[in-house]
C-alpha cells in the first residue's frame, strides 16, 4: 500500500505513520486509524457511524464525546481550523469528510473484515454492547434483553439524527424498548430526555417526561442521571424551581463526578440569582466533560450573560472547534465580539451563523451588525408557524423594537416555554427590561430579577 502526500504531509497507511515534511509526526493509533480511512476516500463523507466502527467495534465508549475529542485531536495534529477546514471538514449530523488535495497515486484502503462486520451490526441497528448514555449510567440501568436493546438503539439513532420527521418513530422505538423490558432504566431515561426535548421548544409532551422519569426512579432509585432527569422534569415542566434544585443536588450525591448535574445546576442557580456557585457549577461541568458541544456551548452563554466577555469567547470557540455548524455557540460569538468592540471578529461571525439559518453568503456576508440582526429577524418570520416565541423577541430586541419583542416574551410565558426563564438574563434583552410590563413578567416566572 503506497503512501499518501496531502500539503506537507505524508501518511503511511499499513504502519499508520504520519510525517510532516520527513519528521514523524505523534500520532495515536486511534487518531491514525481515523486519519487512514478518511483520506481513502477524499471529497466523499465518511460517517460517524463508520468511524464509530472503525475505532470502537467491540469497546463501551460514549461514542459521540469520544469521537468528538478524536477528531479534536486529530485537527490538532494536523493544525487544521474547524472553521476554515484545509484537511478534515465537519458534515453537520453525518460525519466528516477529507477535503485536501491528495499528490501522486493513491492505494485503496481495504475495510478489514472485523471492522466491516461490526459497522453491518451498526447499521442494522442490532449491536448490543452496553451504552454508558449521557454519564451516570451503569450496568444496572441496562437491559440483558436483546429484543429490548435494539429497539433502544434504534430509538437512540433516530433522536440522535435530530430530523424533525423523526421524533415520533423514535418514541415507538423507546416505548417498544420499555413494554419489551420494564425495568429498562436507561430506555425510560431516553424517553424522558425526548419528551423534555420536545417540552422545552414547544411546550407540550411533559407527561411524557415525568411519567418516563418516574419509571426509570421505580428501576433504580439510586441512578444519578434518573435525578438530573427528575429536576429537568421539575424545571422544565413544572416550573418548580426548589424541587429541581433538590433532586441536582440529590443527583449530585450520588455521582459527584456526573458533568451533567454540575450543568444542570448550574441554570437552576442562575435562575435563583446565585451567580458565584453558578459559575463553580458551570467551571466543574466544563472540567468534568470537556469535549460536551452542549456544556461549552451553555458555558459560553452563561459567561456572556454575566459580562466575562473572554471566557464566552473562549468557550464559544471551543464548542465551534468540536461543532464548526453550531448556531448556539456562533451567536453567542457574535454578542461577545461585539461587546468587547471587535466588529469585524462580530461581523466575520455573523455571515458564519447566517449560513447556519440559510442565508446564502456567496457574495459576501452582512456590512453591518444592523444588517445581520435585520436579515436573522427575516429568516424567522419567513419560517412562518413553529418558531419559537423567544427567538422571535431575542430578534426584534437586535432590531431595536422593544414593544414587539416584550410581547412575545408574554406569549412565551403564556405556553411555558422554559427557553424564556433561561434567557431572561440575555443582553439582547436589555432595552426591553426598561418596559413598564417587563417586571410583572419577571415576576410571572418567579426568578431573580436580571442584572
Amino acid at each position: 500500500m503506497r503512501s499518501r502526500r496531502f500539503g506537507p504531509f505524508e501518511l503511511l497507511p499499513e504502519s499508520l505513520e504520519l510525517r510532516r515534511e520527513g519528521d514523524v509526526v505523534p500520532l495515536r493509533p486511534q487518531l491514525a486509524k481515523a486519519l487512514v480511512l478518511l483520506s481513502s476516500r477524499p471529497g466523499r463523507i465518511v460517517t460517524r457511524e463508520e468511524l464509530r466502527a472503525l475505532l470502537w467495534a467491540d469497546t463501551v465508549v460514549d461514542f459521540d464525546k469520544s469521537l468528538n475529542f478524536v477528531i479534536l485531536q486529530l485537527r490538532r495534529a494536523l493544525g487544521d481550523d474547524a472553521a476554515h477546514p484545509r484537511y478534515v471538514e465537519t458534515v453537520p449530523r453525518r460525519g466528516y469528510r477529507f477535503v485536501a488535495s491528495m499528490k501522486g497515486e493513491r492505494a485503496r484502503w481495504v475495510m478489514p473484515m472485523a471492522v466491516k462486520v461490526a459497522w453491518v451490526l451498526v447499521v442494522v441497528g442490532s449491536m448490543v454492547l452496553a451504552h454508558r448514555w449521557g454519564g451516570g449510567a451503569s450496568e444496572e440501568s441496562g437491559t440483558s434483553n436483546v429484543e429490548a436493546r435494539a429497539a433502544y438503539l434504534k430509538g437512540r439513532y433516530l433522536l440522535d439524527k435530530g430530523a424533525r420527521g423523526d421524533f415520533e418513530q423514535a418514541l415507538d422505538y423507546l416505548q417498544e424498548a420499555v413494554a419489551v423490558d420494564p425495568d429498562f432504566a436507561e430506555a425510560w431515561l431516553t424517553l424522558a430526555h425526548a419528551g423534555l426535548r420536545r417540552t422545552f421548544i414547544t411546550g407540550t409532551d411533559g407527561d411524557i417526561a415525568r411519567a418516563a422519569v418516574d419509571r426509570a426512579l421505580e428501576a433504580n432509585p439510586r441512578l444519578a442521571l434518573a435525578h438530573v432527569r427528575l429536576g429537568d422534569v421539575r424545571s422544565v415542566v413544572d416550573w418548580d424551581w426548589e424541587g429541581a434544585g433538590r433532586a441536582y443536588e440529590r443527583a449530585l450525591e450520588l455521582d459527584p463526578e456526573l458533568a451533567e448535574a454540575h450543568h444542570h445546576y448550574a441554570s437552576y442557580l442562575m435562575i435563583r440569582g446565585d451567580v458565584d456557585a453558578a459559575v463553580r457549577a458551570v467551571e466543574l461541568a466544563v472540567e468534568l466533560d470537556p469535549v460536551s458541544v452542549s456544556v461549552l456551548g451553555d458555558a459560553g452563554w452563561k459567561y456572556l450573560y454575566l459580562g466575562r466577555i473572554g471566557e464566552a469567547l473562549t468557550h464559544c470557540e471551543k464548542t465551534l472547534d468540536l461543532e464548526p455548524a453550531s448556531a448556539h455557540a456562533l451567536e453567542c460569538l457574535v454578542y461577545a465580539h461585539q461587546q468587547q468592540g471587535d466588529v469585524r471578529a462580530a461581523l466575520a461571525a455573523a455571515r458564519r451563523h447566517l449560513e447556519t439559518l440559510g442565508v446564502d453568503t456567496k457574495l459576501g456576508g452582512p456590512v453591518s451588525l444592523d444588517v445581520y440582526r435585520a436579515l436573522v429577524l427575516d429568516r424567522l418570520e419567513a419560517r412562518g408557524a413553529g418558531v419559537s416565541p423567544v427567538d422571535l423577541a431575542l430578534a426584534h430586541a437586535g432590531v431595536g423594537n422593544a414593544p414587539a419583542a416584550l410581547e412575545h416574551l408574554q406569549e412565551a410565558q403564556r405556553r411555558r416555554l422554559i427557553r424564556l426563564v433561561f434567557q431572561i438574563r440575555d443582553p439582547r434583552l436589555r432595552e426591553v427590561r426598561h418596559e413598564p410590563d417587563f417586571p410583572a413578567l419577571v415576576r410571572a416566572l418567579g426568578v431573580a430579577h436580571p442584572l
